[in-house]
């Protein structure tokens, strides 16, 4: 477990270029080097993470740490990469609301956006290499990218791309299974799980009343309905500080 946090929170330190370069690091490390999992095990976990709503390199990360440990695995991998980001971030926006500091600031970020662009074209090629390796795979993604830059944003549209990729490769590319998890005991985490995730879409609407709960809302509700990993929702944040603000007044 202390060896999981440890390897988490160096690549939170040393991770740059967002998520799709996060997976190449992942890969590398606890695939290649560590062998914590085989290949498979990962590309199942990639395919999850690419599929729910929310940062697909967090949750990738938090899957990665429970095949290690269990669910204490999944919440360690989780603080212990994201820790470093959080860190980090609240010290620039600190140093960013004062306006001798605001210029330096700018530059780092803008010399942070060259790394960032070098890093995930990098990933996207490896990637592509790894995962596209027959005609149908190739022909999906590319059918995918056209869809994705010719129809308007929306959950919709990147929801449905999702689901007939899924229905085609759970008809055409099933593997058999060699053996099965208890169907009954699987199927009451999951249940107990999701309703916890629907629970806090819901509830803390009846409490609303309070600015930090009004806050968790707004980016729980974000975070519940954006597909495609943590790019994907910077058009939300613009928006959503406009609301906040207008919420403090």
């Amino acid at each position: 477990m202390i060896e999981l946090i440890k390897q988490f929170f160096l690549l939170g330190c040393m991770s740059f270029g967002g998520p799709a370069a996060h997976v190449g690091y992942f890969e590398r490390v606890f695939v290649k080097e560590k062998r914590w999992l085989s290949a498979d095990t990962f590309a199942s976990g990639l395919a999850i993470s690419q599929f729910l709503p929310g940062p697909g390199s967090s949750q990738l990360g938090m899957y990665i740490g429970y095949q290690r440990a269990g669910y204490l695995g999944a919440f360690g991998a989780f603080v212990a990469f994201t820790l470093p980001s959080f860190v980090l971030l609240t010290a620039a926006a600190v140093l960013n609301s004062g306006a001798q500091a605001s210029d330096w600031v700018a530059s780092i970020i803008s010399a942070a956006k060259l790394l960032a662009v070098v890093v995930v074209i990098d990933a996207t090629v490896s990637m592509g290499r790894k995962f596209i390796g027959s005609l149908a795979t190739g022909t999906m993604a590319v059918a995918t990218t056209l869809w994705l830059l010719l129809t308007p944003s929306g959950v919709l549209y990147q929801v449905l791309p999702i689901v007939i990729a899924g229905i085609v490769g759970a008809i055409g590319f099933a593997k058999p299974q060699s053996h099965h998890a208890p169907v009954n005991i699987a199927w009451r985490r999951s249940s107990v799980i999701l309703g916890l995730f629907l629970l806090l879409l819901t509830v803390p609407w009846l409490f609303n009343q309070t600015l930090w709960i009004q806050v968790f809302n707004l980016f729980y509700q974000a975070g519940s309905f954006v597909f495609g990993g943590g790019h994907v929702v910077l058009p939300l944040l613009e928006p959503l500080s406009v609301t906040l603000s207008l919420i403090r007044r």
